[in-house]
């Protein structure tokens, strides 16, 4: 039977879909972030069978290197223009193991399901870690990875320095380097017997006796009523004057006649209704948690119903557990060889809301001429998303 290589280019490692790259890495395998070559059946078929490595070819023919080990150290090998990069930090954006600081030593490139894919950083516990992170199982890697206490690399996910990084009623805890839930009124504070704290601005504080003792939580804070107040300031839309200044602006704690616009907001999930702040939902997937779709005529993120990353037989000419052709099942191997999957991965979308769940990204299928026989949705199917809560 004559057959045919699938080659599969990583368009979301950075090279565009319209340029000629077709590659691998030294380790390369589909399923795992890198490319790599199936034989199929004649015709197109999807499923898959042998994995090898191949070699891509980056912009303007340029070859500077075709393998991480050939770069300086705390580079890494960019498949795509061959040529050595910055290798990339802990909760750094990544598509594969190989962009990660410390890939040869086990970090890995997670998805988040909160959104995204981020380096993580391979440990062996909580002191390995920057302080922002804790050192945990990632499923499908072989090493614990470092990890935001907060759940997310995402940008606004709520990593802080000071509570104004943080998101509406939410403080920076120190010990996180996140951003956590602040209390909203004295009953939430502790009331040890002698010593009752109080909240103020999120913070749960001993009872303010001056002005100065509210410095250290904000140097606009005034103290009333032995709690530390920001003039005009607010938790909630209830603390402001309704008929005046009715809204409580939720990125400065300040009451304002309400918002004219969704860019008073300031925050890309509201928009502004009858002059104040509401849920938008979602317009596009990239606005959705991993692995889901925005189902633009409810503005509701969803599960899709195809399988991406399902499981399936790659003897099955038909494809039948991925939904059919012209969806592929693909086969691949880790960098010691072992059998990954098969997976899933399914044609890209037309829907103008994404061409693929968030996490997924639509890369070419190229037959062994290098030409174009069609795109899917790819991600590296051996890793669960990583979820985390401070």
């Amino acid at each position: 039977m004559r057959t045919v290589v699938i080659l599969m280019a990583l368009a979301i490692a950075g090279c565009s879909a319209k340029t000629t790259t077709t590659g691998a890495t030294g380790d390369a395998v589909v399923g795992l972030g890198q490319d790599a070559t199936a034989t199929a059946d004649a015709g197109g078929d999807g499923a898959g069978a042998d994995v090898a490595p191949v070699k891509c070819v980056g912009p303007n023919d340029v070859h500077v290197c075709d393998t991480t080990g050939e770069c300086a150290s705390g580079m890494y090998c960019d498949q795509c223009s061959k040529t050595c990069k910055a290798s990339r930090n802990v909760c750094d954006p990544c598509t594969i193991d190989d962009e990660c600081a410390g890939a040869e030593n086990g970090s890995i490139c997670i998805p988040y399901d909160k959104g995204g894919t981020f380096c993580g950083q391979a440990c062996l516990g909580d002191a390995g870690c920057p302080k922002a992170f804790t050192c945990k199982a990632v499923a499908g890697s072989a090493s614990m990875q470092c990890v935001p206490k907060n759940g997310s690399c995402a940008p606004g996910s709520g990593l802080c320095k000071t509570d104004a990084a943080c998101p509406f009623q939410f403080i920076c805890n120190p010990d996180y380097g996140a951003c956590v839930k602040g209390c909203t009124d004295d009953l939430s504070c502790p009331q040890p017997e002698g010593a009752p704290t109080v909240c103020s601005l999120g913070h749960c504080v001993t009872p303010c006796t001056g002005d100065p003792d509210c410095a250290p939580i904000s140097t606009d804070a005034k103290c009333v009523a032995q709690h530390c107040k920001i003039p005009g300031g607010c938790l909630t839309s209830a603390e402001c004057d309704t008929s005046a200044k009715p809204h409580c602006l939720l990125t400065t704690h300040m009451c304002v006649a309400g918002c004219v616009d969704d860019g008073e907001c300031h925050d890309a999930g509201l928009k502004c209704v009858n002059g104040q702040c509401a849920v938008k939902g979602c317009t596009m997937n990239f606005e959705c948690s991993f692995g889901l779709v925005c189902n633009a005529g409810t503005g509701q993120c969803e599960t899709p119903t195809l399988p991406y990353c399902g499981k399936c037989d790659d003897q099955d000419q038909n494809v039948t557990a991925c939904g059919g052709k012209p969806a592929i099942c693909q086969a691949s191997q880790d960098a010691a060889g072992n059998k990954l999957g098969p997976y899933c991965y399914l044609p890209c979308s037309t829907d103008p809301t994404g061409q693929c769940p968030e996490g997924y990204g639509c890369q070419d299928v190229k037959d062994q001429n290098g030409a174009v026989t069609g795109q899917v949705c790819f991600r590296q199917c051996q890793y669960q998303p990583q979820t985390t809560t401070p």
